[in-house]
């Protein structure tokens, strides 16, 4: 008797149901949530240290540097 083989659908099918049933053990011991987070943080870091520092930036800084300056100078001058 020839053995039984599963239809491509159904391979699918259950390679994804053992997939999942395999994420929800990582995340039940909180070992695949955390290793997601990480991978996702050092993803944005890597992704924010490769932006060029432009003339947006540049003046953004100015003008928070002013602000702060003044906001200081009213402080000195006045008090609260």
């Amino acid at each position: 008797m020839e053995p039984h083989r599963l239809s491509a659908g159904r391979a699918s099918l259950l390679t994804r149901a053992n997939g999942a049933l395999a994420n929800k053990n990582l995340r039940a011991t909180g070992r695949g949530l955390m290793a997601t987070t990480a991978e996702k943080s050092a993803e944005l870091v890597g992704r924010l240290e490769r932006l060029p520092f432009s003339r947006w930036h540049r003046n953004l800084f100015a003008l928070c540097f002013l602000g702060v300056m003044f906001d200081a100078c009213d402080f000195a001058l006045f008090g609260m």
